[in-house]
């Protein structure tokens, strides 16, 4: 079949068709050639999108997870071996500074009789003393032979109470009982175990790589059911762990409502940058050369390369310390296609 002075095949679309036709057509006009992308770009401009540099809230929150202890935490056991013939500790009460929980008899008798009236003695003895040095009866080295003696007879004493009797180093709550009575035990095997309850902490692992990022003082947060406790990190350690190589970081909640247990395992939100009103850009606008980062700003209808200064990354942006003012155009999208000086038409 002939069309416009063209052999067509039969099964050639109809489309390709009028192509053909639409070339037999033009035969003998002369054509403008085309201009190329470069050349429009050059006379209206690389398309942008920018946006304006305009001081706000910058944060960056970093998580990590662990495990509540009370904000003071012990683990008491005894000093002899022998029979625990009292167990006064109760899981969950509260018990003041210095609470009898528990009793050994020692296997080999007892030392604190002994030292008991060995310090009750000194101590008869050092009043004795002192009344007569009022008096004039006694030299001062004398006075001072039996105030050492009554010392050390009290040292005695506190050791002998300790190895027997077990008390608690301070206000708290028993949180675990490992032993029963009439259990035998050795010395320093563990029996109670106290908490100050009032405030916890939680140690988080923290890798060499994000170290440098936590400060003491900084704000954190956990989320409890439906509340959101806020406490602070306590303590960031100078070097990482032997074993794992890692940064252990205390973070202390206060927990007025007990709402954080001891054995929990909750994750933390440790703020490590909060700036209220500091200039800053989305992190991949950021560009990279052998002279460093820098971005492209738009200066009347071209591109002019910004060095810049970086600060601290917050939630994908980065603070702006140097190399832009408040109100500058910065390129977001089309900068690939750019360099110093290129005309720039900024689109919407």
């Amino acid at each position: 079949m002939m069309i416009g002075g063209g052999l067509v095949k039969r099964g050639v679309p109809a489309v390709f068709a009028a192509a053909l036709l639409g070339l037999s057509a033009g035969c003998g006009e002369k054509q403008e050639p085309g201009k190329s992308i470069a050349e429009i770009q050059k006379e209206e401009g690389v398309p942008v999108r920018v946006m304006t540099v305009e001081p706000g809230p910058l944060r960056s929150v970093e998580r990590a997870g662990g495990t509540i202890e009370g904000g003071s935490q012990a683990v008491l056991s005894g000093g002899v071996p022998g029979t625990l013939i009292g167990m006064y500790a109760r899981v969950g009460r509260k018990v003041k500074k210095g609470a009898l929980l528990a009793q050994i008899e020692p296997d080999y008798g007892s030392s604190f009789d002994a030292a008991k009236a060995a310090y009750e003695s000194a101590e008869k003895s050092r009043e004795r003393v002192a009344a007569l040095a009022k008096e004039g009866g006694v030299s001062q080295e004398v006075v001072e032979q039996v105030e050492v003696a009554a010392k050390g007879a009290k040292l005695n004493l506190e050791k002998a109470k300790k190895s027997e009797r077990i008390y608690a180093p301070f206000p708290g709550t028993i949180i675990e009982v490992m032993q029963t009575k009439n259990s035998k035990v050795g010395p320093g095997q563990a029996l109670v175990k106290i908490a100050n309850l009032n405030n916890v902490r939680v140690t988080l692992d923290i890798n060499e790589s994000l170290i440098d990022r936590f400060a003491v003082e900084q704000r954190a947060f956990v989320v409890a059911g439906d509340d959101t406790l806020y406490g602070t990190v306590e303590k960031v350690p100078i070097g990482a762990d032997e074993a794992g190589h890692m940064f252990p970081i205390d973070v202390v909640f206060p927990n007025t409502t007990s709402a954080l247990k001891p054995g929990m395992f909750v994750t933390v939100y440790v703020i490590t940058v909060d700036l209220p009103d500091a200039l800053s850009v989305p992190a991949e606008v950021v560009l990279h050369d052998e002279e460093g980062p820098y971005v492209y700003v738009v200066d009347g209808d071209a591109a002019r390369k910004a060095r810049l200064e970086l600060g601290v990354h917050g939630d994908g942006r980065v603070r702006v310390a140097g190399g832009l003012q408040e109100g500058a155009k910065v390129v977001v999208q089309g900068a690939s296609q750019l360099g110093d000086g290129t005309n720039v038409n900024v689109v919407q």
